[in-house]
């Protein structure tokens, strides 16, 4: 594999666990126009939709 390609795929898995312990996730920032973007876009996606309800929790306490 390219090192693009494994370096774009390292930051992903790091996504990955970074979410899975709950942790506050950065945008990953791969800037593109494959599989391997659309991935990032959805990670990214995914990491402030369960931000925004989880301040959405925390402000009904």
């Amino acid at each position: 594999m390219s090192k693009r390609i494994v370096c774009a795929i390292n930051k992903l898995v790091d996504a990955a666990r970074i979410m899975g312990r709950g942790e506050v996730l950065a945008p990953v920032e791969l800037n593109r126009e494959d599989e391997l973007g659309e991935l990032a876009a959805e990670i990214n996606r995914s990491a402030s939709m369960i931000e925004a309800k989880r301040i959405e929790m925390n402000c009904r306490k």
